[in-house]
C-alpha cells in the first residue's frame, strides 16, 4: 500500500512520466530476449520520435527522466539492468527534446571476467549509468536513435 500511496501523491505529470517508464522499461526488457537488438533500436527510435512533450529538455525534465527510469528498474522484473535502462532513457529524453547518446563499453573485473555497461549522456553529461563509473570501460560504441 506504500506504494500505491507513494505513486498517487505524486503530481499528474511524474505520475505519467514514471507510467511510461514503467511500461517503456517492460516491453524493452522483454523485447531484448525476443529481438536482435539493431531491431529493437530502430523500435526504440520510432518511440523517440512518438508524441513529444514541450520541455525544452530543461534540467528538471531531465532529472524526472532519470528518477523514473530508475524507479521502473527497481520495480520491473528484468528491467534492472543497464542496457534496459539506458534504452529506455534514451527514449524518454528524445520526446522531451533531449537527444542522448549511448554508450556501451567493457571491462574485466578483479577476477579477470568480461563486464559491460551501457550508459547515456545528455548534454555532454552522463545522466544514465553513471553510478558504474564509466570511464573504466573501454568504449565500444556510442549509438544515438536511428
Amino acid at each position: 500500500m506504500g506504494h500505491l500511496r507513494k505513486f498517487l501523491h505524486l503530481g499528474a505529470a511524474r505520475r505519467r512520466l514514471l507510467v511510461e517508464a514503467v511500461l517503456l522499461s517492460a516491453a524493452i526488457a522483454l523485447a531484448l530476449r525476443l529481438l536482435r537488438f539493431q531491431a529493437l533500436r530502430r523500435i526504440a527510435g520510432r518511440l523517440t520520435r512518438g508524441p513529444a512533450r514541450p520541455t525544452g529538455a530543461n534540467q528538471a525534465y531531465i532529472d524526472s527522466v532519470v528518477w523514473a527510469v530508475s524507479v521502473s528498474g527497481r520495480h520491473v522484473p528484468g528491467a534492472g539492468g543497464c542496457l534496459v535502462q539506458a534504452l529506455a532513457g534514451m527514449v524518454l529524453l528524445g520526446r522531451g527534446g533531449c537527444p542522448a547518446l549511448m554508450h556501451i563499453g567493457v571491462d574485466k573485473d578483479a577476477q579477470g571476467r568480461f563486464q559491460a555497461h551501457a550508459w547515456v549522456e545528455c548534454r555532454g553529461a552522463v545522466v544514465l549509468g553513471g553510478t558504474e563509473n564509466p570511464s573504466h570501460f573501454a568504449p565500444l560504441a556510442a549509438l544515438d536513435m536511428p
